[in-house]
């Protein structure tokens, strides 16, 4: 067995780990119709944990004017839910999210969908949780037009917002956010799939196959 073939199997291992990231929640495709400020507001919404996982990255779509109202990074928070609101923060973090133009959107405004990790990520048990959303550094207020977009679906508890202009609380503003949270269900004594077992075997005996031969 050649270094290449190694090399493959390895590949093949990590593109089918990546592969596993499953939908834990989804809120509801964008509607192309409204969406909310992310620049001057933390926007958040509540999404449901059906059992114990892993959460690992988000997908988000917004309306906005320019690609530039982009400010090169996702200040993110996760939020135990408080009755019906965000509470307690469990997880935060700043992530590079990526930028693709759906060819959507009317009226001078672009769809843009995006995509960012949750590192590092989140362990949480069955449940309801919301996440929050800014555009760039939360310290950042821009007066940009990027607008988390809604969706004619979602459900749970009013969406809504922080004002980081005027410090005001939680308001809620009624309107479901597009969004897809991905991750892992965390199983005890979970098995590897065949699939798995077969590529990790390639690469032992490749290995050892090529110790013997003196590579």
């Amino acid at each position: 067995m050649s270094l290449r073939v190694i090399r493959f199997a390895i590949v093949a291992l990590c593109a089918g780990s990546l592969a596993s990231a499953a939908v834990i929640h989804d809120n509801g495709a964008p509607d192309q119709a409204f969406g909310n400020n992310i620049a001057e507001y933390i926007q958040t919404d509540d999404f449901q944990v059906a059992a114990a996982s892993t959460l690992t990255a988000v997908r988000f779509w917004a309306l906005q004017s320019a690609a530039g109202d982009y400010l090169g990074s996702i200040d993110w928070y996760i939020y135990m839910d408080n009755a019906g609101e965000p509470g307690g923060v469990i997880a935060s973090g700043n992530a590079i999210a990526t930028q693709v133009a759906t060819g959507l959107g009317g009226l001078g405004i672009d769809e843009y969908r995006y995509d960012f990790n949750l590192t590092p990520n989140i362990n949480v048990g069955a449940g309801i949780y919301w996440l929050g959303i800014h555009n760039g550094p939360t310290g950042n207020i821009s007066f940009v037009d990027m607008n988390w977009e809604t969706t004619a679906a979602g459900g749970g508890n009013p969406a809504g917002e922080f004002d980081l202009l005027f410090g005001d609380p939680f308001i809620a503003n009624n309107s479901e956010k597009a969004f897809i949270v991905f991750g892992d269900a965390q199983q005890q004594g979970q098995v590897p799939e065949p699939t798995t077992v077969v590529l990790i075997s390639a690469g032992l005996a490749g290995i050892g196959l090529l110790r013997r031969r003196g590579f």
